[in-house]
């Protein structure tokens, strides 16, 4: 048993899928179950083992503390990046980067966790109501 109460194989699972392994790349390097032997009752045992490991209760735990290893290096990356941008001339990539230390920050600085997650997509609008000068655009939404 580890330090999270999981045996030798219920953490081999547990790093294999924290690392990204697919199933049937689990199946393989676990149970020795290839891919070819999908939908056989040897695989449907093995994956009903891989799935009540799944609710073991250190199982989670262990998943996270895999993920955040692994991240940690991106993370203090990132953070030195956003760090180099609030001195920038440009008030709006200053104010971002500000705003993403405090983010980032205030969990370890206050100790709560937000467990939101944020999906971003690139050359995308900022979602929001438009700003405009134009004094027909308010006569019109007043009709």
């Amino acid at each position: 048993m580890n330090k999270f109460g999981l045996n030798a194989r219920q953490a081999q699972v547990c790093r294999l899928e924290a690392e990204g392994c697919t199933i049937p790349e689990v199946m393989l390097a676990v149970f020795g179950i290839p891919e070819s032997e999908r939908g056989t009752a040897k695989w449907n045992t093995a994956l009903k083992k891989m799935q009540a490991m799944r609710r073991l209760p250190g199982y989670g735990e262990m998943y996270q503390d895999i993920v955040r290893s692994a991240a940690y290096p991106e993370y203090g990356y990132a953070m030195k990046k956003i760090m180099s941008q609030i001195d920038d001339p440009n008030g709006w990539l200053a104010q971002n980067a500000a705003r993403e230390v405090l983010n980032r920050t205030s969990p370890i600085i206050f100790g709560k966790e937000d467990n939101s997650v944020v999906v971003r997509f690139e050359g995308m609008p900022e979602i929001g109501v438009p700003e405009t000068d134009d004094e027909s655009a308010e006569d019109s939404a007043e009709e």
